[in-house]
């Protein structure tokens, strides 16, 4: 099966409308150090509402990515319909063997990402 239908079908069975279209595109790259390892430009979205204010129709921007055998879900956007397009940039750490940063741990994660 197509995966674009396979994602509208499996979000349509939890009450959700996966978007794939719209005005609205999300950049998102992914560097590990100074290599870019996903740079990818989509208007995937979950939603909730259309055809009426940007409060009434909420939008949940996410892209899905993979990198050294490792699956990434990006949580990019999650509010309002957005007004303009987004970028965001995360820079991924090089990691030891237990996966955290260099003396850190998982809560040191939220840290990667930044706007553009």
């Amino acid at each position: 099966m197509d995966p674009a239908v396979e994602s509208t079908l499996f979000f349509r069975e939890k009450g959700l409308e996966h978007g794939q279209t719209g005005g609205i595109s999300v950049t998102f790259e992914v560097l590990l150090g100074t290599k870019s390892v996903h740079n990818e430009n989509t208007k995937t979205h979950l939603k909730q509402g259309d055809k009426t204010s940007p409060e009434g129709a909420a939008r949940l921007c996410y892209q899905v990515f993979t990198h050294e055998r490792c699956t990434y879900v990006a949580i990019l956007y999650a509010g309002p319909h957005p007004e303009r397009d987004l970028r965001w940039t995360c820079q991924l750490p090089e990691l030891p063997i237990d996966g955290y940063p260099i003396g850190g741990g998982p809560e040191d994660l939220g840290s990667m990402f930044r706007p553009l």
